[in-house]
């Protein structure tokens, strides 16, 4: 969206200058007017440099963790119910964040509420960070005048999230531990003990069993062709990675969550507790019924 630079004066005359992102010249125009102001300059800011559209594609802004969301949340509930202004309360939680990426993000959305957007448009432009769900509730609660509401419900979905992921990796750590550790044994019996008993039957020269020449021949295979197949694994994984970030490829890779055995039943239990607890939250806030199912979707 554009931001317009505006100069604009009041009914004593006084020159009141700043900038906006609207759709066009006129949507400024009309805001300011809303404001008693009346237009005297409105330009367009046109940007020099694309190259910051490029960099945060090769290098995108780390995830903020749910604990510094529940942060976040927590705090601007504490602040609006407090009644002190939205610029003010961002720019307080600018300063005193750790959180490197939040500091970040929060200058940005000050400035853009500088420009006379409201809190949600704000925060939508930042969509890698908060949810359509964290942005519907926000939006809803700025309509309603119970802002401070919304934070207090997200405040509330997001450390029920926090647990519900603490369950989930509580859960598949031992498995995992296991995985790992048959990964690790066959990997030492193909590299070293193996080929230790290969010298020894090469010594007698007997006549080994199909089974032993197979487990042989797998060994000195991996000894050979290791590069080619760490290379092959690390081409798969990347092009697994790759069609399960499509639409079509993110459909299948969750079918196939929902039907492995042991975990495929808690995914499936946890993926309808989130449904209700989302859609549940959106439609006692006010979001409309379509835009609710959209967003627990």
């Amino acid at each position: 969206m554009p931001i317009f630079r505006y100069k604009a004066r009041d009914k004593k005359g006084g020159l009141h200058e700043g900038q906006q992102e609207s759709q066009s010249r006129e949507a400024v125009a009309i805001r300011l007017m809303d404001d008693r102001l009346t237009p005297v300059l409105i330009e367009e800011i046109i940007s020099t440099t694309k190259l910051n559209i490029n960099f945060d594609q090769l290098f995108p802004e780390p995830k903020i963790g749910l604990n510094d969301m529940v942060l976040f949340c927590r705090q601007m509930h504490a602040l609006t119910r407090s009644g002190i202004p939205i610029m003010r309360a961002i720019f307080g939680l600018a300063e005193t964040a750790k959180n490197p990426t939040m500091v970040a993000i929060l200058k940005d959305v000050a400035a853009t509420l500088g420009r006379g957007n409201t809190l949600s448009q704000a925060l939508s432009s930042h969509q890698s960070q908060f949810s359509p769900l964290f942005i519907s509730m926000i939006s809803v609660g700025e309509s309603t005048g119970h802002l401070d509401q919304a934070f207090k419900q997200l405040v509330g979905h997001l450390e029920m999230e926090r647990d519900t992921r603490k369950k989930v990796v509580a859960a598949i750590r031992y498995p995992t531990l296991v995985i790992s550790a048959i990964f690790i044994a066959i990997m030492v019996v193909n590299v070293f003990v193996i080929p230790s008993f290969s010298k020894v039957f090469a010594k007698f020269g007997a006549d080994l069993p199909f089974a032993t020449k197979i487990l042989l021949a797998s060994s000195n295979f991996f000894l050979e062709f290791w590069w080619l197949i760490l290379g092959g694994l690390f081409f798969a994984i990347v092009g697994f990675i790759k069609y399960t970030r499509t639409k079509e490829g993110e459909y299948q890779w969750d079918r196939v969550k929902l039907k492995l055995p042991l975990v495929g039943s808690l995914l499936n239990r946890i993926a309808l507790s989130r449904f209700t607890r989302t859609f549940s939250m959106l439609s006692s806030a006010g979001v409309p019924i379509l835009q609710a199912l959209e967003v627990s979707a």
